[in-house]
């Protein structure tokens, strides 16, 4: 008899959890930050297309390495470039908010497929979350809110018309993928002597792998600031998925994110895995949230009277 009230009572969480409506302010931030760092990256490799990704060069697809072949097809030169030049129109329309229901699963279909085919260069850590996460948003309307296609709406109707709701489920993934990505990261460093001795933190700041970073390499001589980073990191990597919902603990968990992503940029040189972090951090914040944030600018930063 008792029982009634309190499965009705999980139930309610669940659902406002999950399938509550809001104006996906969020994601549409997270559309256009992370549509910005991936077409800089991709930029970068255009010129270089028809060696890595057709049959003019060599392409190395994730699934020959575990024994099944070629599953996907590989195309062409021609034809290989025009695909991946359609993936930076995609990525440039994705971040403007421009013909959205077309280019955000188009930018997410081409970045899947040349990733996977281009496992030893264009596949990395950044880019399993960054598909993962186009693909959730996918099942939104993130590109009806700031972006051309909604300035579009207003030319084609004036009257003023109420922003679109979204069911907020794919944000709440978005949240729960960044946050077990952290835990699985925190697990692996667990098992690892030399992360906990400064060993590992102090040969990437001392590499120039990635960029150059002369402030990782000045801190590598402080042994103690690599044993404290891996301890404070590997707690905030445990702890994040569990406290970094709501509230102060949301506001420790991604100030602390913020400060290491920034770290790892400047410290390690990486470039682009810490944005794509960065941009995901848009979705831990709500529609009320978001309209807090609009209502101190506006209070800050009157408009001019039309």
């Amino acid at each position: 008899m008792h029982d009634a009230p309190q499965a009705s009572t999980f139930r309610d969480k669940y659902n406002r959890f999950f399938h509550a409506e809001e104006v996906p302010y969020g994601l549409a931030l997270l559309r256009i930050g992370l549509a910005l760092v991936l077409l800089k990256t991709l930029l970068q490799r255009w010129p270089h297309a028809r060696e890595l990704y057709s049959t003019d060069g060599v392409t190395t697809q994730l699934t020959f390495g575990y024994g099944y072949g070629e599953l996907l097809p590989v195309f062409p030169g021609a034809v290989a470039v025009g695909l991946f030049t359609l993936l930076l129109v995609c990525l440039a329309g994705m971040a403007a908010g421009w013909c959205s229901r077309f280019t955000l699963p188009a930018s997410f279909a081409l970045y899947a497929y040349f990733t996977l085919i281009d496992s030893v260069g264009t596949l990395a850590k950044y880019s399993c979350v960054a598909t993962h996460i186009m693909l959730m948003m996918c099942f939104t309307r993130c590109g009806a809110v700031l972006s051309v296609d909604a300035w579009l709406a207003r030319r084609r109707n004036p009257i003023a018309a109420p922003p679109p709701v979204d069911p907020v489920w794919p944000r709440r993934l978005i949240q729960l993928l960044i946050g077990i990505v952290y835990l699985s990261a925190a697990m692996t460093k667990i098992n690892s002597k030399a992360f906990f001795s400064g060993e590992r933190m102090t040969s990437w700041m001392l590499s120039n792998v990635f960029e150059e970073h002369s402030l990782g390499e000045h801190l590598a001589m402080y042994p103690a600031f690599a044993v404290f980073s891996a301890y404070a990191t590997t707690i905030w990597e445990i702890v994040f998925v569990f406290t970094a919902w709501r509230g102060g603990m949301r506001t420790i968990m991604l100030s602390f994110g913020v400060a290491f992503h920034l770290a790892t940029y400047f410290l390690l040189g990486l470039t682009t895995f810490p944005f794509v972090f960065l941009c995901a951090y848009f979705a831990f914040f709500s529609q009320a949230d978001y309209e807090r944030c609009g209502a101190r600018l506006t209070r800050w930063w009157p408009r001019r009277a039309v």
